[in-house]
């Protein structure tokens, strides 16, 4: 089996030995990794983290419990077909000599975090689908250790009844928790399940018409994220600033027609203080490009989930970029040190009319 002995060093970055590793259901795997040199990894419920393979990827895992002292970081994988980090996982749970392997990794990074309630009276809503259980079982923990009075209620949505590989745990919480409900849903038409079908959105917007005393949390594929969004806002009149998200989608290489489109001149000014002028592909985002150049690392692949792709804007070309929507305003605000002139690579569209374009890699903790 090959070694995922940590790369390089960058920023921030650290190494972790891998401390147990058990499949979840039929296409999940656990991960526990532990600090060699036990100083602990302080992080936020709801938080992920970037693990750094050899071969240059990173992949993004949110932590499945809160922090809790000298306890392993705990994540749940979905087992991708042909993905790098899978079969390294597949082969890792075959291999008797494994724990205490090292890995790198970084972070955390993310916003998604517990918000305390505005009032007894309010209500907190999660849903997740597959793996995404994970984030949203840090978070329901921490709300339940702030003693949060308000209704609690978790959707975990999977295709089959054997994907609910927790669900045991979230049953006894329940039972322990008067105000906490637990709700699986399954997506197919399968004879055996006798619970709630559809999705976890619709089972959400169907139990609680109104949302305008509520949190939402969403952690699972973008496209379940974006129709929660959608739906419990329109349908059911959920703020937009309480709605929480993070999305995540397996990486991809970067398509062969963005290799082949028209070059634009980018400058520079890094965090040295140097200048430097690079030529990057139109029709990709710019912390795509940026990373190409390996310029930045862009964690979660352009989610606005992490704030790694943070650059300055120079005043002149401000105004021929869009203006932040509403994720990517709380997002910069989360990060230290904001400035005014902060954005997202990520969210930046390269097109003919910026070249030329004119921005700062600030030399700031995230």
């Amino acid at each position: 089996m090959t070694s995922l002995k940590p790369p390089g060093q960058i920023a921030g970055q650290r190494t972790v030995a891998i401390h147990h590793i058990e499949r979840l259901g039929s296409d999940a795997v656990m991960l526990q990794l532990g600090i060699p040199d036990g100083t602990a990894l302080s992080y936020e419920a709801g938080q992920f983290i970037a693990i750094h393979l050899p071969c240059g990827a990173t992949r993004c895992y949110s932590m499945a419990h809160r922090q809790q002292a000298g306890a392993p970081l705990e994540f749940h994988i979905r087992l991708q077909p042909q993905g790098v980090f899978s079969q390294w996982l597949v082969d890792a749970l075959n291999d008797a000599k494994v724990l205490g392997r090292t890995l790198s990794i970084s972070g955390p990074y993310g916003d998604c975090t517990w918000r305390p309630l505005q009032s007894s009276a309010d209500m907190t809503i999660l849903l997740g689908g597959g793996t995404g259980i994970a984030p949203l079982t840090a978070l329901l923990e921490e709300g339940l250790a702030q003693e949060t009075r308000g209704p609690i209620t978790l959707y975990w949505g999977g295709r089959q009844p054997n994907d609910f590989y927790c669900a045991a745990y979230f049953e006894a919480l329940a039972r322990r928790h008067q105000n906490f409900r637990f709700v699986p849903v399954v997506d197919t038409q399968d004879t055996r399940w006798k619970g709630r079908r559809g999705f976890v959105q619709d089972g959400a917007a169907d139990d609680f018409p109104n949302l305008t005393k509520a949190n939402v949390y969403a952690c699972g594929s973008p496209i379940m994220v974006s129709s929660a969004r959608q739906k419990l806002i329109t349908q059911c009149g959920l703020d937009p600033d309480r709605f929480y998200a993070d999305a995540f989608e397996p990486s991809v290489s970067i398509r062969d027609d963005a290799r082949s489109s028209p070059r634009l001149r980018v400058q520079l000014q890094l965090a040295d203080g140097s200048e430097r002028i690079v030529q990057v592909a139109a029709g990709t985002s710019l912390m795509s490009a940026l990373r190409a150049e390996g310029l930045m690392q862009g964690i979660c692949g352009g989610q606005k989930s992490c704030g790694s792709c943070r650059i300055e804007t120079d005043a002149a070309w401000s105004a021929h970029l869009p203006p932040p929507d509403r994720i990517e305003t709380r997002l910069l605000a989360a990060l230290s040190d904001p400035r005014p002139a902060d954005r997202l690579a990520c969210q930046i569209h390269l097109t003919p009319a910026l070249d030329g374009l004119r921005i700062a890699i600030p030399d700031r903790p995230l």
